[in-house]
């Protein structure tokens, strides 16, 4: 039975080895934006007792995935099995911090908290390719993924609808391919409000963004769809379809029906699909890289 509380207040600071510095500030400006203060880091090698510290350490003899957080009136410790480990404890720290003042103080009650996250990917995917979302806006859904302790986000950057990701090689697939002539309104599949829509992430705001990911401990997987979905590609190349059918040449699809139109299977096309994905493995260093293929049609192909 843990007793007593933490006096949270301006001097509260973080302590930690260098190597968990990052989720040390982390939790410094999380700690900052309940109580209003710029909370300062001291090493662990300063000698000197801080009052009320919370210091982060690594724990190898805690099982993986798993961490604890102990609080006391003197200060707080967080432990995990490693950086990650203690990123997840920094989060059960935070969402343990008081909402309110009491006699002017943030009063965190004394408590032991053992906890872990399942080992493996815990995932969600997120669909970029119908409907952009600005770069703060999943910067805003990364942190919520963070403290819900996700660590992968697979982003589907392509589909009939549209192509998000700029490619150096292939630059229409930005100038042409993002780009649809209108989107249906909400409840109908099939209908049209009128408005030109498009948009696509900049390599440098990709980088960023995988930046940040990382930081919380979140790996993002991109997902590129092919040899189906892929009538915004072909939009911009349209070389790389079965011309020899005939017909209209592929548009970017303006409603939310799977188009029946796929990549031609020739040399370009794999030449553009080994580019593709080479350019893809430079601005995402995760350990896999998603193919949506979902229930594609073969019927051009059997044509």
């Amino acid at each position: 039975m843990h007793q007593g509380t933490l006096q949270l207040r301006a001097q509260t600071a973080a302590r930690s080895a260098p190597d968990l510095r990052a989720e040390a500030d982390y939790l410094l400006a999380g700690i900052g934006v309940v109580t209003g203060y710029e909370h300062i880091f001291m090493p662990l090698t300063y000698r000197h007792e801080i009052p009320g510290a919370v210091i982060l350490k690594t724990d190898s003899t805690l099982e993986k995935g798993h961490h604890q957080v102990l609080v006391t009136a003197k200060g707080a410790t967080i432990s995990g099995h490693d950086a990650e480990a203690v990123f997840h404890g920094v989060q059960t720290f935070l969402q343990l911090m008081p909402a309110e003042r009491t006699e002017g103080f943030l009063n965190m009650p004394c408590c032991l908290v053992k906890d872990h996250a399942p080992t493996g990917p815990r995932e969600v995917q997120l669909d970029v390719a119908r409907s952009i979302i600005p770069n703060d806006d999943l910067k805003r859904y990364i942190d919520l993924l963070a403290l819900h302790k996700f660590n992968r986000l697979s982003l589907v950057l392509n589909d009939d609808q549209g192509w998000r990701l700029e490619s150096k090689k292939y630059p229409k697939l930005a100038t042409i391919g993002s780009v649809r002539a209108s989107t249906p309104p909400y409840g109908d599949r099939f209908g049209s409000d009128d408005e030109e829509y498009g948009g696509f992430y900049p390599q440098e705001i990709i980088r960023g963004l995988v930046s940040y990911a990382k930081s919380r401990h979140i790996e993002i997987v991109p997902v590129i769809s092919l040899p189906a979905h892929v009538s915004a590609a072909l939009a911009a190349y349209p070389e790389l379809g079965n011309s020899d059918l005939g017909g209209d040449p592929p548009i970017v699809r303006s409603d939310w029906a799977d188009s029946p139109h796929l990549l031609a299977p020739k040399i370009e096309t794999f030449t553009f699909i080994d580019d593709i994905l080479t350019e893809v493995a430079s601005l995402f260093p995760s350990s896999v890289i998603g193919l949506n293929n979902h229930q594609p049609s073969l019927d051009e192909w059997k044509k």
